[in-house]
């Protein structure tokens, strides 16, 4: 197997270097995952021993997990359940199934090394400390850190522009911004919204067209100034549908086609039969919401107006709606932009596997990206023997359920435009685009 000799990993012991009672059992409990002790400057010395060296900065939080910091492993059975801190439990179904995949790929001996940047404002500590003592000297590829702000942090001060910084799970567009190595793995809510919006106007431009969204709120607040007096004030609320709804229309001229707006200035919709049309014409509802509320009502109310040929448009928290019948999406053809295609079978077979490597069921959205990240950049790696320069002309690949397709904004960082629409049938769902 590719990476067994060569996993080093790192915890801030200098955080709590003044109990050593602390620092023992850590030890103890993780110096499984490496085959040597080594300090960082003796590793450094060692690059003909493996052919990549890539970077992992996770929140394993071991100072946040009491549980197991007085732990004895020799008392440790195979039952035993230990009540982990969250980012704890995410950064290891992350690295285990980053590990899984590097274990697959037996032509290639990886370097990984591992730091645990714990969370808060220790995190920042910890990240500049793996900055100035040039932990990542050599390094040909950075995973994480997982969360947005840390991420942020991190790139704003590391320096090395020419070694790719993978962000994992951030969906915030601006991560990118100023940051040439930069790589979001999760495509973006606005790089959805404008393929979407492209697919609907470009394939209905003859159809009849009604965009439903929430209007501004207005809500009754009782105040109380002084004792034994009060006064009612409104207080207003701008929904996101308004952002949704900005965003799908931002370049289109909707002068040219059959296109109505409807504001609702509710959770609750009336009724709609009366603004569909019925002479012919096919009708075409955008829905930009993604409160359950509201959606799940004005699905209802579509449905109710048994029109055959409708086709809805929706938001990407449609997936795996179960809120209504499958058969009465299916009836109105509902479709939704989403980063992944679904496959059962392939995600069964995943866990299996997974189960029979570490013996334990893992949370599927952060072990999977773990996985298809160290899959596709891994054998990228191997075939190329760097990243940055050619990521924005490899053609789109999926590895498991996630789609790659990358593109580069002028100077910026890389996204993921690795976008699909989905609609459902009777079979789950399929790709319309």
């Amino acid at each position: 197997m590719g990476i067994k000799k060569y996993i080093f990993i790192f915890f801030p012991y200098f955080l709590f270097a003044q109990n050593n009672n602390l620092v023992s059992p850590i030890k103890n409990v993780f110096s499984h995952y490496s085959s040597r002790n080594l300090s960082i400057d003796t590793i450094n010395q060692k690059q003909d021993l493996f052919d990549y060296h890539i970077a992992l900065l996770l929140p394993f939080c071991i100072e946040s997990n009491e549980s197991i910091l007085s732990l004895n492993p020799d008392s440790i059975n195979e039952n035993y359940q230990p009540d982990l801190f969250k980012k704890s439990l995410i950064s290891i179904d992350f690295f285990n199934g980053f590990i899984m995949a590097l274990n697959n790929l037996e032509y290639l001996n990886f370097k990984i090394s591992v730091f645990d940047i714990s969370h808060d404002n220790k995190s920042e500590v910890i990240l500049d400390h793996i900055i100035n003592s040039r932990s990542l000297k050599g390094v040909d590829l950075i995973v994480g850190p997982l969360f947005t702000d840390n991420f942020v942090y991190f790139t704003d001060n590391f320096k090395k522009k020419k070694v790719p910084i993978i962000a994992p799970f951030s969906k915030k567009q601006h991560i990118v911004n100023n940051h040439s190595n930069v790589i979001q793995i999760q495509p973006s809510l606005e790089n959805q919204l404008k393929t979407f919006s492209n697919y609907i106007f470009d394939n209905h431009s003859s159809d009849n067209i009604l965009l439903i969204r929430r209007d501004t709120l207005f809500k009754k607040v009782l105040t109380r100034s002084v004792p034994d007096s009060s006064s009612i004030s409104i207080d207003t609320i701008i929904p996101k549908d308004i952002y949704l709804s900005n965003t799908l229309l931002f370049e289109v001229d909707t002068s040219i086609i059959k296109f109505k707006e409807i504001k609702i200035n509710a959770n609750v919709v009336d009724s709609i039969y009366h603004e569909l049309d019925t002479l012919g014409e096919r009708n075409v509802i955008i829905i930009p919401s993604e409160d359950n509320v509201f959606v799940t009502d004005l699905l209802s109310k579509l449905h109710a107006c048994r029109d055959s040929g409708m086709i809805v448009y929706g938001m990407q928290n449609l997936y795996n709606y179960d809120h209504l019948n499958f058969t009465d999406l299916t009836d109105m053809n509902l479709s939704f932009p989403y980063h992944k295609m679904d496959n059962s079978q392939l995600i069964s077979q995943f866990i299996v596997e997974f189960y029979n490597q570490y013996q334990y069921i893992p949370d599927l959205r952060y072990c999977l990206v773990g996985y298809e990240i160290a899959t596709y950049f891994s054998q990228l790696l191997s075939q190329s023997d760097y990243i940055l320069p050619i990521l924005s002309s490899i053609n789109s690949s999926k590895v498991l359920e996630n789609i790659f397709d990358f593109y580069q904004i002028d100077d910026n960082g890389f996204i993921n435009e690795g976008v699909v629409i989905l609609r459902y049938d009777s079979f789950g769902y399929k790709k319309i685009n």
